[in-house]
């Protein structure tokens, strides 16, 4: 296997694997700016709007737009943002909120966020969840820094048969598996933070008694 065979078969569609997932996040904040930009223009207009009509309806509306343009979360009902403003930090609980919206759904009878999955309730299931997580974690960890595990390695089995190896597919694998790793990395570690702010804002979010 030569430098152009490593490039074409190993290293291009790797890195493709890793831009896309990198793509994602970034395509998650622009819709998120699109978001804010597209209600504070529309708040602006409606209430410029009512006070030209003098129109209290478009007034009204005009606070919805803004509500909308804080919070740059689609889907969400009237009662679900108040209840996301009302919070005891709403500035970080929004914040928090986005990030980790795709675990939490928010109860407004309750006043305060919930599991979306309700499987997340049970603390084994959740425990688990963490532990697979967190080994697949450190696993691609390992993977990102596999050069320096080279020569603790070396004289072991799987030494000794990747040191047969051309010095190209050395390279190729290698990078292979640092590529792999970096992708892993990234995916978990963001799971677990996810988790994680989840799991704060449900407690911090609920009342104590």
């Amino acid at each position: 296997m030569n430098i152009i065979d490593i490039a074409t078969k190993i290293i291009i569609p790797a890195i493709g694997i890793v831009v896309a997932a990198i793509g994602q996040k970034d395509k998650w904040i622009i819709t998120t700016d699109r978001l804010f930009e597209k209600y504070a223009k529309l708040s602006k207009f409606t209430f410029k709007l009512s006070n030209q009509l003098n129109d209290s309806k478009l007034k009204d509306i005009s606070g919805e737009y803004g509500y909308a343009a804080i919070i740059r979360k689609k889907g969400l009902t009237k009662d679900e943002r108040y209840t996301l403003l009302n919070m005891l930090n709403p500035v970080e609980g929004i914040e928090d909120y986005h990030t980790c919206s795709d675990y939490l759904k928010i109860s407004v009878i309750d006043r305060r966020f919930v599991w979306k999955n309700k499987h997340y309730n049970n603390i084994i299931y959740k425990r688990t969840i963490l532990t697979i997580t967190s080994i697949l974690y450190y696993i691609s960890s390992i993977m990102l820094f596999i050069p320096i595990f080279y020569q603790p390695f070396r004289d072991t089995f799987i030494g000794v048969l990747f040191r047969n190896l051309t010095t190209n597919m050395q390279i190729g694998i290698s990078l292979y598996i640092m590529i792999f790793g970096l992708f892993f990395f990234v995916m978990t570690l963001n799971k677990l933070s996810k988790l994680y702010r989840a799991e704060k804002l449900i407690k911090n979010s609920t009342p104590t008694h």
